[in-house]
């Protein structure tokens, strides 16, 4: 499948080439705007973003507020897998906080969606959340990853994270994070 997935990406580099080219030829100041001209512009514009490669974000929160003041956070990698990076948002006196296991999705998207969340939670949470890597960059060597590795997964964060701490799964893994709370529970 990811040979698939690279193949398509490689057969639109053309694409994206040419796009981009007529793009920049369409929007160039020496052309009159006219309704043509703004066409093929959209036009070469709507092919450019189709065929990009989008990198993965930043979650870009340098600082927080707190009873007024701004805080400053620092984001750090606490634990690695092959397959998922436990991200720590470090800031003054989050340790006098509940801590919160944010469980982001694992279905190709970047735990960056979740930026918004994390931005609200920050101010009185001690954060950390979930940031699955690329499937495609995980080595075969690292072995298979289903549904019984992922739930062992957080239940290994859940316990390093100690026994105070508050778990919120977005989506998809809200099915594996109910499982754990119950085999906890059991």
């Amino acid at each position: 499948m990811y040979f698939a997935y690279q193949l398509q990406r490689g057969l639109q580099e053309p694409l994206h080439l040419w796009a981009s080219v007529s793009r920049a030829l369409w929007s160039h100041p020496a052309l009159p705007a006219t309704p043509w001209t703004r066409t093929f512009q959209a036009m070469s514009e709507l092919v450019e973003r189709s065929t990009r490669s989008y990198g993965k974000p930043s979650f870009g929160l340098a600082t927080t507020h707190i009873e007024g003041r701004s805080v400053p956070v620092q984001e750090t990698r606490v634990q690695r897998t092959a397959f998922c990076e436990l991200v720590h948002f470090e800031r003054e006196g989050a340790q006098l906080n509940p801590k919160v296991l944010l469980v982001a999705p694992l279905s190709g998207h970047h735990a960056t969606l979740l930026r918004e969340t994390v931005k609200e939670l920050l101010p009185d949470h001690d954060v950390y959340v979930t940031d699955w890597v690329d499937a495609r960059l995980v080595p075969l060597a690292a072995g298979p990853f289903d549904l019984d590795d992922y739930i062992a997964l957080i239940q290994g964060l859940l316990r390093e994270l100690g026994p105070d701490v508050h778990v919120m799964s977005v989506c998809q893994p809200a099915v594996a994070v109910l499982a754990v709370l119950v085999a906890e529970a059991l």
